[in-house]
């Protein structure tokens, strides 16, 4: 068996070093494919669709491909710029707005939220799942465990879930219901 430094689990790139931002890589290349395949379409700015249908498009067939798997790896620091960024960037070519625009015009006029509300949401969603999950599964055991025994300063993604609970004021995460 030959030792790899690194692995791909269903689209989630799994590094010694660092997983968080190769995966972002991944997902950025694919959107950008996904964006560039809808540009026969209409996908563009001055001579397309009307902005809704544009962002429409945009929230249905590149956001996810931008976002999948950041529930598991929950971006931070300079990853999160990065898709940040790159997010930003494609809403302004979309709707054709200059470059230097500010950040809340474009999701104003948009109507969707910054990447890192998206992310969220997805985390939330995902934690949702669980908790309804059977209270004998392992996934709702685990849950259980790591939100009784660990504590604030720990490394865990049920840690990070608490500290997003707390940004958006949803206090009833302590225990899973």
């Amino acid at each position: 068996m030959p030792i790899v430094q690194d692995s791909s689990h269903i689209g989630i790139k799994n590094l010694k070093k660092d997983s968080t931002n190769a995966t972002i890589t991944e997902n950025i290349k694919k959107a950008r494919r996904s964006m560039y395949s809808l540009m026969g379409a209409g996908l563009h700015g001055e001579n397309g669709l009307d902005p809704e249908t544009l962002i429409s498009l945009f929230r249905t067939y590149i956001l996810p491909v931008l976002t999948y798997g950041l529930e598991v790896l929950i971006p931070s620091g300079k990853n999160l710029d990065l898709i940040q960024q790159q997010h930003k960037r494609w809403i302004k070519q979309i709707l054709s707005l200059k470059l230097n625009v500010a950040d809340p015009a474009v999701y104003l006029l948009s109507g969707l939220l910054p990447l890192e509300a998206e992310i969220h949401i997805k985390i939330i969603t995902l934690f949702g799942n669980i908790t309804r999950a059977e209270r004998s599964s392992l996934e709702w055991r685990i849950a259980e465990r790591q939100l009784q025994i660990k504590t604030y300063s720990s490394n865990s993604w049920f840690i990070d879930l608490k500290k997003i609970c707390g940004k958006y004021d949803i206090r009833r995460v302590r225990t899973v219901p």
